[in-house]
């Protein structure tokens, strides 16, 4: 991924304005890092193409995220980040599963989790 530093302070300068920048300047970021994935992956594999983006939801510090996956045509591709972003999110229901069923109430779960 090849980021010069214009493009961001620009990028930070335009998020930290927003409401939700430091969430917006997260999803940023990680759908760069899968346009840099996919781009090394159809380096290896010559006969793919890029094929345009999917919406995905995940959850990070008490945010729904939004991101864009690029896709290619014979649909071979699947952004590592993306496992991370998955074991985290099951580890957050693990953890809201057990301290549920160790007495706290939802209420008390939810302020854990903030």
């Amino acid at each position: 991924m090849d980021l010069t530093k214009e493009q961001i302070f620009e990028q930070m300068s335009k998020h930290s304005e927003k409401k939700n920048g430091l969430h917006d300047l997260i999803e940023f970021i990680i759908e760069r890092i899968m346009l840099a994935e996919r781009g090394e992956y159809l380096k290896d594999n010559k006969s793919d193409k890029g094929n345009g983006f999917r919406p995905i939801f995940s959850f990070g510090t008490g945010h729904k995220l939004e991101f864009r996956i690029p896709r290619t045509r014979y649909g071979g591709f699947y952004p590592q980040i993306l496992a991370i972003l998955r074991d985290q999110e099951e580890e957050y229901n693990r953890l809201a599963g057990t301290l549920y069923t160790k007495g706290l109430t939802q209420e008390q779960v939810c302020e854990v989790f903030e």
